[in-house]
């Protein structure tokens, strides 16, 4: 997410799709590196109650279980 600087409502609704896609074979999406503004958009569209974001790519490969 790092070099996305803008995410619209077509954006996220790919997002969704994919966290089900990925739900529905036991899979997660994390999500990392968002700059202010699409952390914003996250924010106002409550999609970080869906979505687990870290800061770095990191902190997010260390959140899926072993």
């Amino acid at each position: 997410m790092g070099k996305l600087r803008f995410l619209g409502s077509s954006g996220l609704g790919f997002l969704i799709s994919c966290q089900r896609k990925m739900n529905a074979k036991g899979g997660d999406v994390k999500l990392c590196g968002m700059s202010r503004q699409v952390r914003t958009v996250f924010e106002l569209a409550h999609m970080h109650r869906i979505f687990d974001i870290y800061d770095t790519k990191a902190e997010a490969a260390r959140a899926f279980p072993r």
